[in-house]
């Protein structure tokens, strides 16, 4: 006959006071100190550590090169992220700067990472009749040289030229684009100069 098994006899596991507060009222206080910890850790810390904003810069100016703070960071149209606080924005096209404007980008905080905030920056000057005559000096230089090469391959790319120009507001300089037409040697080149003339209307 088997004996029979004597459970000992344990005292209840019990959850001692703290700071003078029952169990059940720190143990509440406790999780509601983890979630908060937990929604500033994911919602807040990343925007206050990296403040910033997705900005879109543009240019009635057509395609400017962009420099923040004196540093390059782009071509309009395009977007980037750019810290918070006050920057130094200069369009530039071909070196000569066609404005110079200061920017203010806001800090927010609140789940950044997640939501990215987004603003706009539009140049608002275009280019004036000396740019303009810079502009279309420099691209038939650049059509002249090119024209030297009569085929591209994977390690020689053609530079699109004609859409270049085309993606500045200069309007239709028949002149220059009859010109330089003269000078297309190369199928690319051609494709290119059909492509900007549907572009700029011809």
């Amino acid at each position: 006959m088997k004996k029979k098994v004597e459970l000992l006899d344990v005292d209840p596991v019990t959850i001692k006071p703290l700071f003078g507060m029952k169990p059940g009222m720190w143990l509440t206080y406790l999780y509601i100190l983890i979630i908060i910890l937990v929604i500033f850790l994911v919602g807040f810390l990343p925007g206050i550590l990296n403040g910033r904003k997705r900005v879109t810069f543009t240019s009635p100016a057509g395609h400017c090169a962009v420099y923040l703070d004196g540093k390059y960071i782009g071509g309009t149209p395009f977007t980037t992220y750019v810290s918070s606080g006050e920057h130094k924005v200069e369009f530039k096209i071909y070196g000569n700067t066609i404005e110079t404007a200061s920017m203010k980008v806001g800090h927010p905080v609140f789940l950044t990472w997640v939501f990215p905030r987004k603003m706009n920056f539009d140049g608002k000057e275009g280019i004036d009749q000396s740019l303009k005559e810079t502009i279309i000096r420099q691209f038939l230089s650049d059509v002249e040289m090119q024209s030297a090469v009569t085929a591209y391959d994977d390690r020689h790319h053609y530079p699109p030229l004609f859409s270049n120009l085309a993606s500045f507001n200069l309007g239709t300089d028949m002149d220059a684009m009859q010109l330089a037409w003269a000078h297309i040697t190369s199928s690319e080149m051609l494709d290119d100069a059909i492509t900007a003339a549907s572009d700029m209307g011809i």
